[in-house]
């Protein structure tokens, strides 16, 4: 809905200073004529006769983005995106790994670790949630088998897949 334009504004008909592309039938995009040199996309959208413009950022927040705002702070807006770079780093466990002779979880760093969880490739719960007491956590329980385990710090959280013979 928008309350300046009618069918004609929407479906591209009338000058090229009140409407810019169909927006309903078959183009779902302004069109401009970039040969133009008194058009172009902000001018063509700092009007009112336009739905409402979104930004996107990488990190997947909508923001909306009024046609009155001017072309800096159109930028600025741009500029002010978080940038989706890089992976956020996961807390170092040390060496995490299962022993076969005793059938449990070894962590290395075990004293960082809040809770172990443990689930199967279904996404199902197969061990309690438990807080380790010492090095290992006893696996004794689980048939053989490829299991995920979370083990989640003060830092975030760590996920292994891992067999359990």
């Amino acid at each position: 809905y928008d309350q300046w334009n009618g069918p004609d504004e929407f479906m591209g008909i009338g000058p090229p200073w009140v409407t810019a592309g169909d927006w309903l039938t078959g183009t779902p995009y302004p069109l401009f004529n970039v040969e133009d040199p008194d058009r172009g996309v902000f001018s063509d959208y700092n009007v009112n006769f336009y739905p409402v413009l979104f930004k996107i950022c990488p990190d997947g927040i909508l923001e909306q983005v009024f046609t009155s705002t001017s072309e800096a702070q159109l930028y600025q807006l741009v500029q002010d995106c978080q940038v989706a770079t890089s992976i956020a780093e996961e807390p170092d466990l040390g060496a995490i790994w299962i022993d076969t002779g005793s059938r449990s979880l070894v962590i290395e760093r075990h004293q960082l670790v809040q809770g172990v969880e443990v689930f199967d490739l279904q996404g199902r719960a197969v061990l309690p949630t438990q807080q380790p007491t010492g090095r290992t956590t006893d696996l004794g329980a689980l048939p053989s088998g490829v299991y995920l385990f979370r083990m989640w710090t003060e830092g975030g959280v760590v996920v292994r897949r891992m067999y359990l013979e």
